[in-house]
């Protein structure tokens, strides 16, 4: 561990190096002279060669490729970065970063070089990890610019990374309502919520519905309700059913946050329509009746009722229960 300490910090201090024995300037060489150099340890006063270098041409200074495989994705309010590391040609690596719409100079974000090394991950396989450096406290809806450089093994930088664009953006849902209840009442249902907890940037809830656990969860306010209602009225619901409702708490940046469903079973106490195109012909000895069914999806079949005198009460003519498949009767 110790000797991994000194190692970094020879890798990010010249003078360090120097004082470590580990690093040698020559200045005095000469541009298009090539060189080489033997490098030995005192042993008891005696030398013995380390390390016989290749030769080496004295040409200007040309850095290093840029780090590959740049990916910078935008979160909530921070950006993940990572890389291609490459171990031959960088051992760390600098980030730098501005706003888009300023025209401000790159800062550099990392106080010390980012460093990366292989660990086991859940599969016990050695890998790196998924984000090698992560910018929080940033503004959601800013554009960031970002670029990158390694370190080589003199500690000088690399060239820099092509500039990328990121905008963070708001995808943290509000606290969602809850005790959301429902109560059905002359033909409405009835719903309650709370929501103890706004966030700065709560904008309002949406109504959903649904038929049943499984059915698809409409919509059913076209318009954001206020920050500050508790209340809404599912209006008219004509049909019988189980009807699940969920209240949608909403954020400025259109995240929702839906509370626990709440059920309310409508029994079916709604007659159908009337039947249409009601006619009574008359012929010898009988009266023929007509009509048009009503078009609800619950609707069973028709009863014939007659009465002699308009100031009766009409009474049912026994055995005059119609399915749909009977649209007139033949009365004799």
């Amino acid at each position: 561990m110790i000797a991994a300490l000194l190692l970094v910090k020879a890798l990010q201090s010249t003078p360090f190096s120097l004082y470590a024995g580990i690093l040698f300037e020559d200045s005095k060489v000469k541009t298009n002279a090539t060189y080489s150099y033997e490098v030995f340890r005192l042993v008891n006063g005696n030398e013995m060669l380390i390390e016989k270098s290749k030769p080496i041409k004295v040409e200007p200074f040309q850095a290093e490729k840029s780090p590959e495989d740049v990916d910078i994705k935008a979160g909530d309010s921070k950006v993940l970065i990572r890389w291609k590391p490459d171990e031959k040609r960088f051992w760390g690596v600098n980030v730098y970063r501005k706003i888009a719409q300023n025209d401000s100079s790159l800062i550099r974000i990392n106080t010390e070089p980012v460093m990366i090394s292989l660990n086991l991950n859940e599969k016990g396989e050695e890998a790196y990890p998924e984000v090698f450096i992560t910018d929080e406290n940033l503004s959601n809806g800013i554009t960031y610019i970002y670029q990158i450089a390694g370190l080589d093994f003199f500690s000088r930088e690399t060239e820099w990374s092509e500039p990328i664009a990121v905008t963070p953006k708001d995808n943290t849902p509000p606290l969602a309502p809850s005790n959301v209840k429902a109560e059905f009442n002359a033909f409405n249902i009835e719903l309650t919520w709370q929501c103890e907890f706004k966030s700065a940037d709560m904008k309002g809830y949406y109504i959903y519905r649904s038929n049943g656990r499984f059915g698809e969860q409409v919509r059913i306010t076209p318009q954001l309700l206020d920050k500050e209602s508790t209340s809404h009225t599912d209006l008219a619901l004509r049909e019988a059913g189980t009807y699940h409702h969920f209240v949608a708490a909403v954020d400025s940046s259109g995240n929702e946050a839906r509370g626990f469903r709440t059920i309310i079973e409508i029994l079916d106490v709604f007659p159908p329509d009337p039947p249409t195109d009601f006619k009574v012909t008359a012929d010898t000895g009988r009266m023929i009746l007509t009509w048009k069914r009503p078009t609800q999806a619950d609707f069973a079949g028709c009863r014939i009722y007659r009465t002699t005198n308009s100031s009766t009460r009409c009474r049912k003519i026994p055995k005059t229960t119609f399915s749909t498949a009977s649209p007139h009767w033949i009365l004799r």
